[in-house]
């Protein structure tokens, strides 16, 4: 699906919480008509992306001391839409993933961030069909961002800080 939009996806707080528990949701504004498209435009299971991310990735998800069941999160702080394909890419901050899913929402690929090059990764950019920026806020110290080659998913060998203001 082509969007000529804005996509949103909230952190936290749906105000479905039975949809919260299963599920995160990327909604979109249309641009043309001034106004968001009723329902999520892509759905994901947090369940399935917990399973994907446990056998595809080395990340460990936390899990609660009694029941032993994975604690996710799932943050998506930021999006960033693949040039040329049909991927969305998800900035998840709780967990300081890159997360690759197709338009039905079904996770393809996993990129884990480096907490001491991007401390609280918040922003996520294609710079061409192959790089994305990834920015951090900087959790009380320098803010960052990084470049990833995601055909080859490696960081550069150290994160680009932005230049002071000009005086």
């Amino acid at each position: 699906m082509k969007f000529i939009t804005d996509l949103l996806a909230p952190k936290q707080k749906y105000a479905d919480k039975a949809f919260e528990k299963k599920y995160r949701a990327v909604y979109a504004y249309d641009l043309a008509a001034g106004s968001m498209i009723e329902g999520p435009v892509i759905q994901i299971s947090v369940e399935e992306v917990a399973n994907f991310l446990q056998q595809e990735t080395p990340v460990e998800l936390p899990s609660k001391k009694k029941s032993g069941k994975v604690k996710f999160r799932f943050h998506i702080s930021s999006i960033a839409v693949h040039p040329r394909k049909e991927l969305y890419y998800l900035l998840i901050s709780s967990e300081r993933i890159v997360l690759a899913v197709d338009g039905n929402g079904s996770p393809l690929e996993a990129m884990l961030l480096d907490e001491n090059v991007l401390p609280k990764p918040e922003g996520i950019a294609f710079l061409s069909d192959n790089v994305i920026a990834v920015s951090s806020e900087g959790d009380g110290g320098t803010p960052a961002i990084a470049l990833f080659d995601i055909s080859s998913k490696t960081p550069p060998p150290a994160p680009r800080s932005p230049s002071p203001p000009a005086r």
